[in-house]
């Protein structure tokens, strides 16, 4: 009885703060997770502890028959002819919010969503990821390069959320081999 309802108080914690700013980062309204699949290329992160020596990063997402997402993350180390480091994860969508969902690559399970989109375009030409409390931001492309005018508005619009811009760091993405395309 107790695991029951400490599941029902997480699960109500997760439900209040997936649409506001509080424990976990405000979620897009409207998402569709059909067309948040295929390549995705990183423009800036906070450069999360396992990204530090990352150049060309990307990721991939599919479907699996389970209605999960199959997600490969690649990068290369150093620079741009560098070793090719990948991590390949399954992503798990919130039954209540298609935009929060619980990845894991095996190395630390997560019991709970960890894996926010923060923002998509309408054409999902770019989005934005955010981890709980706002802890890492990933800003995602379509393209290996985004455009200046796009980049500020989104930094605009996180400012105004309460995340620290300033945190985040440009990935190089030019003189990547074509075999990450």
């Amino acid at each position: 009885m107790t695991k029951k309802l400490l599941a029902l108080a997480s699960f109500g914690l997760f439900n209040m703060s997936a649409h506001a700013d509080g424990l976990n980062p405000r979620t897009v309204n409207e998402f569709d997770l059909n067309r948040y699949m295929g390549r995705w290329y990183e423009i800036e992160s906070t450069q999360h502890a396992r990204q530090t020596d990352c150049t060309c990063t990307s990721a991939e997402y599919s479907m699996n028959n389970d209605d999960s997402v199959r997600v490969v993350n690649s990068c290369r180390l150093g620079q741009p002819s560098g070793v090719l480091a990948q991590v390949e994860g399954n992503a798990v969508p919130n039954a209540l919010n298609a935009a929060a969902l619980t990845f894991n690559s095996g190395r630390f399970p997560f019991l709970f969503p960890n894996y926010f989109i923060t923002m998509v375009d309408d054409d999902y030409s770019f989005a934005v990821v955010s981890a709980p409390l706002k802890s890492d931001l990933w800003v995602l492309s379509r393209s290996r390069t985004l455009a200046a005018d796009e980049l500020k508005k989104i930094h605009t619009e996180l400012k105004n959320r309460g995340y620290d811009v300033q945190r985040l760091r440009p990935t190089l993405q030019t003189g990547c081999p074509r075999d990450q395309e």
